[in-house]
């Protein structure tokens, strides 16, 4: 089977989100907004659990693996809202006049805002063909892919070549996406019975690589980052879990309720 210990892939991503997010969160943590804390703890906190889920797999241990499939029902919405948070943090910085999200935060809210839909859709997929253990366990596995674009572009400037017509940013951004799908789509090709996941991981990307180079700083950007600032976080957040979880119960009744035989080996 494709994807043998898995795990163990999902698990190297730990040291470089450490690396990637150092300077701007692990190192500064006091300086950070709620809303950054709350999409960076969720989304540790889903390799965690996907990692794991992964080896209880592996492992033959079927009944911790439906076991921890049933916190997806509060990580997921949780880190659904933590991404919006995330967002609205991020516009409020371009609001401020901060140089880089001033510059970069229309396509990076754009990016991001493709992304978090596509996380959820992976999962709600995951959940709805949890009896069909290739397409479980591709949309599970496909969902750490979504993890490659935002760290590698803030650990590519550091070792791509400086362009003087270019802010480091932009050419390891887009390298970043290119390494994201060409991941994606590898791992499409490994096992056409998983590919489905990848592919639309692999379209997400590009659509969020064409937001970026699309969207700039313009004066109807401000108007909808004032706008979209002015809702209170809480409603923000509320918002986005309802609907994260109203989107996993569809999916979950989809699926045709409880599993009973413990599932085979999908990936590991």
């Amino acid at each position: 089977m494709p994807f043998h210990r898995s795990y163990y892939a999902v698990l190297l991503l730990a040291p470089l989100v450490l690396v990637a997010f150092w300077p701007g969160y692990f190192a500064i943590p006091r300086q950070v907004v709620f809303g950054v804390h709350a999409h960076a703890l969720t989304a540790i906190l889903w390799l965690v659990l996907l990692a794991t889920q992964m080896w209880a797999i592996r492992a033959r241990r079927g009944h911790l693996h439906r076991t921890l499939g049933l916190a997806l029902f509060v990580f997921v919405p949780l880190f659904v809202a933590g991404g919006a948070l995330a967002i609205q943090a991020m516009m409020t910085k371009a609001l401020a006049g901060h140089p880089f999200y001033a510059r970069f935060g229309p396509g990076l809210a754009a990016a991001d805002a493709l992304a978090t839909p596509c996380f959820l859709a992976l999962v709600a997929y995951a959940v709805a063909r949890r009896r069909d253990v290739h397409a479980h366990g591709g949309a599970m596995l496909a969902t750490a892919v979504l993890v490659l674009p935002p760290a590698l572009g803030r650990v590519l400037p550091a070792v791509l070549p400086t362009m003087p017509s270019l802010h480091p940013f932009v050419p390891a951004f887009y390298a970043a996406q290119i390494v994201a799908v060409v991941v994606a789509l590898v791992a499409a090709r490994a096992d056409r019975r998983q590919a489905g996941p990848f592919l639309l991981v692999a379209a997400n990307v590009t659509l969020q690589a064409a937001a970026f180079a699309l969207l700039s700083p313009s004066p109807a950007a401000m108007r909808a980052f004032r706008a979209a600032t002015a809702t209170p976080a809480a409603v923000v957040a509320l918002t986005a879990i309802a609907v994260a979880a109203a989107v996993l119960w569809w999916a979950w009744r989809a699926g045709g309720g409880v599993r009973r035989r413990s599932p085979a080996v999908a990936y590991s």
